[in-house]
């Protein structure tokens, strides 16, 4: 169990010898944990700006926060009552008190002093007792059982927390038991969700929670220095919530990060009056302080904020909002469930096994008699009957007879609860149980796995349930490739969980040495999430897989290898790959390796997998290639770039002097360097300035390895990339419009396989993709000018597109927007599927023969519109799917989407009209249009000019008089007239 993170200062001062009031300082968690308070309150306090930002617009919550709290009551074996077995009452005494103290409820409220009467705040957070337990059934939120010792110090924690577990994800465990040397409790902090830190975030998941010692739980007099008033708790819940000591842990100019709290010189003890310690009066009513409980009585303000973003944001912390343990369990008169399989495991590596497993009454009726059945491969093996009674609860271990499995392939074992107490069983969620074994007869190297067929893969999450990994399309530089994938995308199913993706086991016996190869796709989302992949080595079969022999570990951001989206993501391209090579040679000669490719689900985006091989590693020697260039813009309006080059040693010799030859427009340059340290299956990213040999127009950039150690890289194919962008700084003032007919915005192809080109579609122009029959993966970027929004607070980007879906195929089309002149393309916008964009399924070339062949996208760009250098791209990737046609491309000053299309260059509407009417344009280019209003005497009532108009509705008000009158429009080569008649 751990507290506050990082350096917590010892204290003793006005509590008895041997006493501590908070004990996070003595935790050995406190000191090993690597995630630095500057991190963590870094991202907190980003986080509640942006939560205070959203207050701004957005109505505050109706509801308090509830938060499933179990207690666990570790004691000595006393009868309940007595020593540290406290009784049913002092736990519910404990929960009323935590729950007045933080919805400031309690009664000693009114002894706030006036001047913090203004910041002391009800936190809006209410403790639930759990109403199920992790299995669905009832429960009282309160369990009891003897403990391994009497007594426990914070330094046992771990110890004390694996008596009894209850998943931290949708739980607040506090545990109550006999601390020793006078400990009163202690508390864990929480976690960021910054990316690098999700391992460690599962190291001490299973010491999450509050701790409190018995005889400072509730209400009891004399207890040591002071009478405790149940005030420990509310202490140590602040700090599992995110909340620091009011001193911050210093002295007068260390933070505790909350402007509301004064600062202090160190901690209260007792009730001093009035007491200054940095010139200013000590907050010593607030909770976080370590005064007596009859003398505290408040959080501020900004506690409370701090504690609603922990609970929002936090990992662990988060998921108890959702926590089933907040919702009553729905129970059935007669439901035995399938708890876990016994027999067989995934370690299973013989023939032989006796398949068992543990079954458990859900249900309201006690159960006398039920048969569960046993199938292996979808065969009936066995049914048994047991008349065994279990009461709601209970559990009983049911053995069938021996079995062969086939150690080559799969084994597929099925238990069913097929009869309970002599009918049907009213609950069939939990009457299957199936068990896939991998091939255990061991695979001999090298071993190749790229799931164009295979599914012989042991899958598992670490609930038990069933796992998230499955097989789908992810093109790469085929089209059509198939890879494994976990779809984590919002999924809020397992959140926090790891998912297994398990190969058969493999025979390292006679190598001395072993490489690992495979290659994942991961786009992260916009806002930080935690997904991850790791990869875990077992050396017994799968029986264990131990952190020590974890030899792969990103998350978040350190994972991607596709920029980010917000949309469910799907790899486009070879490019959106990434290839890990791992040196596995400390597991040489094992005979029974199992490699389990770990996904943890953050519930940010999809993780793909593919390509998976195992060599004895007869890699050469000096082996560099470039891995990516970074920071390269598609288009930008400088002539500057400074592109990011990864350079990674796929040899097994230590990389120290690096040459590689830029080229940029046919002017060579080199780079060298130099006294490097990369290891085998190392990167390193350089730097490189390319600046003063762009030009205006199309550039092109090539990148090729020279050099490593002195000596000729031994392996050209992964030497060279080559890169085209553009530098362009053309203008043009919204509303915009793209017909193709005289084309201004620019099409973009990064590595020079073009994909569009002009067409005439039924007598009007149009941009297509070349993508029918095309095998060739790659994207083009149709590139609007920089945009000038001027005056107009309101915009949206309105297209028409085309497209047939081809069956097996899948292109993608996306819409970008570059906040920078289209240096980067930051916020997508749009993320279309082939099935998405699809107006109809179609196996042949698709051209669109009619207007129903024809789609409109509208997005809303308003909070963009106060950006001085909007860029806005169209990305289309190609997977030899199908034809994509675009038109009709505006840029439009209003966010309306019911604003109708005008297929003639000018629509009067509505008429007749009552108070007002509209002129809406859809001029070929930008003009200067004049207005005037006639009424039937020939009087002009209205006569106005208006600029730069192209495709905007103007709204103008009605005469007062009801008739007829003339709406006359010129402009360059425009004239049109219409009646109008107002109706008053």
């Amino acid at each position: 169990m751990r507290g506050l993170l990082l350096f917590l200062l010892l204290f003793s001062f006005g509590i008895s010898k041997g006493q501590e009031r908070c004990a996070t300082n003595q935790l050995n968690a406190n000191v090993q944990r690597t995630e630095v308070q500057s991190d963590f309150e870094g991202w907190l306090k980003k986080r509640i700006q942006e939560k205070k930002a959203q207050q701004a617009v957005s109505p505050r919550r109706a509801t308090a926060y509830q938060i499933p709290v179990v207690f666990h009551i570790i004691h000595d074996g006393s009868p309940v009552g007595s020593g540290s077995n406290i009784s049913d009452d002092k736990i519910l005494e404990q929960l009323q008190i935590i729950n007045e103290d933080f919805s400031r409820t309690n009664a000693d409220a009114s002894e706030t002093p006036a001047e913090y009467q203004d910041v002391a705040a009800d936190a809006e957070i209410e403790f639930i007792l759990a109403k199920q337990d992790p299995e669905g059934l009832p429960t009282s939120g309160i369990v009891r059982l003897q403990g391994s010792k009497s007594t426990y110090s914070p330094s046992e924690d771990a110890l004390l927390t694996s008596e009894s577990y209850w998943p931290q994800n949708d739980y607040l465990n506090i545990y109550v038991t006999d601390l020793s040397q006078g400990n009163l409790g202690y508390a864990q902090f929480p976690f960021s969700n910054l990316p690098g830190i999700a391992s460690e975030l599962e190291n001490y998941k299973s010491t999450d929670g509050v701790v409190l010692d018995y005889a400072w739980t509730g209400n009891n007099e004399n207890t040591g220095s002071f009478d405790s008033k149940g005030r420990t708790a509310t202490h140590e819940i602040g700090h599992y919530l995110g909340l620091r000591h009011i001193w911050g842990d210093g002295g007068c100019g260390v933070d505790d990060f909350c402007e509301d709290t004064p600062p202090a010189s160190g901690s209260s003890t007792g009730c001093p009056k009035n007491k200054i310690s940095c010139e200013t009066k000590d907050m010593i009513q607030n909770f976080m302080d370590y005064t007596d409980d009859v003398c505290m009585n408040l959080f501020t303000t900004c506690q409370k904020l701090r504690m609603h973003t922990v609970l929002e944001e936090s990992p662990r912390r988060a998921s108890l909002l959702t926590s089933p343990g907040l919702k009553e369990p729905v129970l059935t008169n007669n439901d035995l469930g399938i708890r876990s399989a016994i027999a067989p495991t995934q370690s299973q590596c013989t023939s032989m096994v006796t398949p068992g497993v543990q079954v458990r009454n859900y249900g309201l009726n006690p159960i006398t008699a039920f048969k569960v059945s046993l199938f292996h491969e979808g065969v009936l093996q066995e049914t048994l009957t047991s008349n065994v009674p279990l009461t709601t609860g209970e559990t009983t271990e049911i053995n069938f007879t021996p079995l062969f499995l086939d150690d080559q392939d799969a084994n597929e074992l099925t238990f069913v609860v097929t009869q309970v107490n002599g009918g049907p069983d009213g609950n069939d969620q939990n009457n299957s149980l199936t068990v896939t074994i991998a091939p255990f007869l061991p695979k001999v190297v090298p071993f190749f796995e790229d799931f164009e067929e295979s599914t012989n893969y042991y899958k598992i999450t670490e609930t038990g349930a069933q796992s998230a990994w499955m097989y789908t399309t992810a093109p790469d530089s085929t089209p059509s490739n198939q890879a494994a994938v976990l779809p984590f995308y919002n999924q809020t199913a397992n959140f926090g969980y790891q998912d297994f993706l398990i190969t058969p086991t493999l025979d390292f016996s006679a190598l001395t040495s072993v490489q690992l190869d495979f290659r994942y796709a991961y786009a992260s989302r916009f806002s930080e999430n935690l997904d991850g992949l790791i990869v875990l080595v077992s050396t017994n079969c799968g029986q264990d897989f131990l952190l020590q022999n974890m030899v792969f570990e990103r998350y978040g951001k350190n994972l991607r290898t596709a920029g980010t989206s917000d949309f469910s993501f799907i790899p486009d391209e070879l490019s959106d790959w990434e290839s890990v090579n791992l040196n596995l040679t400390k597991f040489a000669g094992e005979e029974q390796v199992q490699i389990a490719f770990a996904g943890v689900n953050g519930g940010g985006n999809n993780i793909y997998l593919d390509n998976i091989s195992v060599t004895s590693a007869n890699l050469l020697a000096y082996d560099i290639g470039i891995k990516s260039v970074e920071n390269l813009p598609v288009v930008s309006c400088e002539q500057s770039a400074f592109p990011l080059v990864e350079i990674k040693n796929y040899g097994y010799e230590n990389v120290r002097d690096i040459e590689f030859q830029v080229e940029v427009n046919g002017v060579t340059f080199m780079e060298e360097f130099h006294d490097l340290f990369l290891p085998s299956g190392h990167s390193e990213t350089f730097m490189v300035n390319t600046s003063d040999f762009m030009t205006d127009g199309f550039n092109e950039f090539i990148f090729t390895i020279s050099q490593v150690n002195g000596r000729q890289d031994e392996q050209a194919s992964n030497d060279q990339k080559i890169f085209y962008g553009l530098v362009n700084d053309t203008e043009d003032a919204i509303p915009v419009q793209e017909t193709f007919e005289n084309q201004s915005w620019i099409v973009v192809d990064p590595t020079g396989v073009p994909l569009f080109e002009v067409l005439r579609v039924n007598g009007d122009t149009v941009l297509a993709s070349m993508s029918y029959g095309n095998e060739t993966v790659s994207k083009s970027y149709l590139i609007s000018p920089t945009l000038k929004t001027g005056p107009y607070n309101q915009g949206a980007i309105r297209f028409d597109y085309s497209y047939g879906q081809r069956t097996g195929f899948n292109d993608n089309l996306k819409v970008l927007l570059s906040l920078n002149c289209g240096k980067t393309f930051e916020k997508e916008l749009l993320s279309l599927n082939s099935e998405q964009l699809a107006v109809k399924v179609s196996n042949t070339e698709w051209v669109p023969e009619s207007r129903e062949d024809w789609k409109t996208a509208f997005i809303d760009i308003t909070e963009y519109m106060n950006w001085p250098e909007l860029r806005i791209a169209l990305v289309f990737s190609n997977g030899n799917g199908n034809r994509l046609y675009l038109d009709n491309i505006n840029v439009l000053t209003t966010n309306d989407p019911g604003l109708p299309e005008f297929q003639n260059q000018v629509q009067l509407y509505p008429n007749p009209a009552t108070t007002e009417f509209n002129v809406a344009f859809n001029l070929p280019e930008k003009q200067k249009v004049n207005l005037q209003l006639i009424d039937i005497s020939g009087k002009v009532l209205f006569d106005q000019d208006f600029s730069n108009i192209i495709n905007q509705t103007i709204n103008l008000k009605a005469p007062s008089q009801s008739g007829f009158y003339i709406l006359h429009v010129t402009g360059q080569e425009i004239s049109y007239t219409k009646r109008l008649f107002i109706r008053q």
